[in-house]
């Protein structure tokens, strides 16, 4: 048998992504409804470059291609001004189409298109169903890494499907 290094395999958390530009790419949309019952285009993406990163809390480098995330576009009443703004954006960036119909969104469109975005990463605590925060062996908060996209910038097409 083989002796492993543990150290050098990666934990599975995901690593905190510094507020940059990454390419990532639409795997999927979906138009659907939220909890609270409003229409909503989900889209699922992947990070595709750069392969990875140095890791600032671990000064490891860590592979990041192919994490992926979701970005909800919720045409809420009190949300919609600012989704169609987004929406607007998207299609602006991606070079698509400026028609968008909320009730039946074209949203086959998106998938496999990639493009350079900024993303930032929000620490929240793990909990419990009771919502208390999940401990680590120090008593300290088990903390998420979320990834939410903040815009999207430009087209690119060396990574689109």
């Amino acid at each position: 048998m083989a002796i492993i290094n543990l150290d050098e395999i990666a934990d599975s958390v995901r690593p905190y992504l510094k507020k940059d530009t990454y390419t990532a790419r639409i795997l999927s949309a979906e138009f659907t409804q939220s909890k609270a019952g409003a229409p909503m285009v989900v889209m699922q993406w992947e990070l595709a470059a750069p392969e990875s990163i140095e890791d600032g809390m671990s000064g490891k480098t860590v592979r990041i291609a192919g994490l992926q995330f979701r970005d909800y576009l919720s045409f809420s009443e009190k949300a919609k001004e600012f989704t169609f703004r987004r929406i607007k954006a998207l299609h602006k960036a991606l070079e698509l189409t400026p028609e968008f119909d909320d009730e039946d969104p074209d949203v086959d469109q998106y998938a496999g298109l990639a493009a350079d975005v900024t993303i930032e990463t929000e620490q929240q605590a793990q909990t419990n169903d009771d919502n208390s925060p999940v401990l680590d062996n120090n008593g300290d908060p088990v903390m998420n890494n979320n990834y939410r996209l903040k815009r999207v910038l430009r087209l690119n097409n060396d990574h689109t499907l």
